[in-house]
């Protein structure tokens, strides 16, 4: 059997010589000859041949090493229309996403073919669907694997996109406009009827329709040296899953806590949101400006129990340095250790991307309150994931890139108002 590896060395071989053919021209300052446009074109099929040969040697190898897997406990002896049977451990899906990942380097040997053959991964494919990846790792075990990519990339996104903590989230299978129907019945009032009295003609709520979109979000390029990708002590999955969340994360924090009117991004927590209250010139905090600011929000909606603050950090600092006359704090019981922080009973969000007590600006929305959950965040649940073979070879580095498809809408924006800044108009 010949060797990939070996096969792709004297491809890229020729590749060079073909690329000193072309230099030494570029360098005289003249066109190829009919000779040397002969010799690349030769080594360029020669090329060609050779990569196809190693493609096949590699298929033989991967099935190979798969059939040997199979057969060498009793807890993986099965046909190959039983897989569903087979017990897969964490290490076998691991091996079977570092195939993958180092697939174009040559440097993938046969057990690690062979694990990702059990999970019916596709290691010449440059592109992995992460949710079909999941279902693979998960549906061949008889209990779930634990610390896949996706769950760890949905756990690690929470801390690079905190809003997401505070709004409503939801799921999608694909990424098609969905419309969301909104109905206001706010006219209609039950009341008192006197015996044999004429109950009042009803008024036809009004209805309106909210079409989440799916905006493509793509993140910047992972690089990751093939000493990391070959070293099995590193656990690549979660590399990558913290790399990607925090790409992700900074992007949707910056979507959602903005005033984007939503017409080619997510809207905006943001866009539209009644300032009722600002604060006095000098910008001063006050325990009466916060409870004008509570008050300012329905009862309806702040007796709900996704109702709760919005802040800059250092807005926060601010909040809780908030004293009585004799100095002593006054939201001090509020503040427990290993809780969500709360203010006046209701927790406390930090997102950074809102404006600062720091430096306000002129009539800046620096405290959202209100029913967030209002604000509803639409996650397309089918991500892929693109290996970048080539891009980086010459620096002995892999590529990553990945992509997802989301979206935001207010349900009902009266359901929060915002504590502005002195508004010097």
């Amino acid at each position: 059997m010949k060797n990939p590896v070996e096969l792709r060395e004297q491809r890229a071989k020729l590749i060079a010589n073909a690329k000193i053919i072309v230099e030494s021209a570029e360098a005289d300052q003249r066109d190829l000859t009919e000779e040397e446009n002969a010799q690349i074109e030769a080594m360029f099929s020669q090329a060609d041949t050779l990569e196809a040969e190693a493609v096949s040697e590699e298929t033989k190898s991967k099935v190979k090493a798969a059939d040997a897997r199979l057969k060498e406990s009793a807890g993986r002896r099965t046909q190959p229309n039983k897989l569903s049977s087979v017990h897969v451990s964490e290490r076998d899906r691991k091996e079977a996403f570092r195939a993958w990942a180092m697939y174009g380097t040559g440097k993938v040997n046969g057990d690690m073919l062979g694990r990702a053959s059990l999970l019916g991964v596709n290691v010449a494919s440059r592109s992995l669907s992460l949710s079909e990846y999941r279902a693979l790792s998960k549906s061949t075990s008889n209990a779930p694997v634990p610390s896949d990519f996706t769950s760890e990339y949905e756990k690690k996104l929470k801390f690079y996109f905190p809003v997401a903590n505070a709004i409503s989230t939801f799921s999608t299978a694909d990424g098609r406009d969905l419309p969301f129907t909104v109905a206001d019945d706010t006219s209609n009032t039950a009341s008192i009827v006197a015996e044999a009295g004429s109950i009042a003609t009803n008024v036809d709520p009004s209805f309106s329709t909210i079409t989440f979109k799916a905006w493509k979000y793509a993140s910047p390029i992972v690089k990751v040296s093939l000493e990391l990708l070959q070293d099995s002590v590193i656990d690549l999955e979660s590399f990558l899953a913290e790399a990607f969340a925090e790409r992700f994360g900074r992007g949707y924090e910056a979507a959602v806590v903005s005033t984007n009117a939503g017409s080619a991004a997510p809207e905006g927590l943001l866009n539209g949101v009644t300032a009722s209250v600002n604060l006095a010139s000098g910008n001063a905090l006050t325990l009466d400006k916060l409870l004008d600011l509570e008050t300012s929000v329905d009862i309806a909606y702040r007796t709900q129990p996704n109702a709760g603050w919005l802040m800059h950090d250092a807005t926060w600092a601010a909040v809780r340095k908030l004293a009585d006359s004799t100095g002593f704090p006054i939201f001090i019981g509020d503040l427990q250790e290993g809780t969500t922080p709360r203010l006046l009973g209701y927790p406390v969000y930090v997102s950074n991307r809102m404006t600062s007590i720091a430096s306000p600006g002129d009539n800046q929305p620096l405290i959202l309150f209100g029913d967030l959950s209002k604000y509803r965040w639409r996650q397309v649940s089918e991500r892929t994931m693109t290996r970048l073979d080539e891009l980086y070879a010459a620096t002995g580095e892999v590529g990553f890139v990945m992509l997802e498809r989301a979206d935001g809408r207010y349900l009902n924006k009266d359901a929060v108002k915002t504590l502005n800044s002195f508004d010097a108009a």
